[in-house]
């Protein structure tokens, strides 16, 4: 919010638009990447399971599909 609250009237250039607009994408990468390095199944596979989603779905629903299926095989795996 923040962010929003500090640049909400300031004008952007080109450039800072193209970085901002990949801000979400960066910060999505920076929550999955430490489970490529897990050594626990359930979080593993909750990784490939987002990953098909992230081929055909937004980010939200592909971070809601990640959150939901970690969870649910972190309980169900017992890891």
């Amino acid at each position: 919010m923040l962010g929003y609250v500090v640049l909400r009237k300031r004008t952007l250039s080109p450039r800072m638009m193209a970085v901002m607009d990949s801000v979400p994408g960066c910060v999505l990468i920076s929550v999955i990447a430490p489970a490529f390095v897990s050594d626990r199944p359930a979080d593993l596979l909750a990784l490939g399971i987002m990953l098909a989603a992230a081929s055909r779905c937004s980010v939200l629903p592909t971070v809601m599909t990640g959150i939901a299926s970690a969870g649910l095989l972190r309980h169900f795996l017992g890891t």
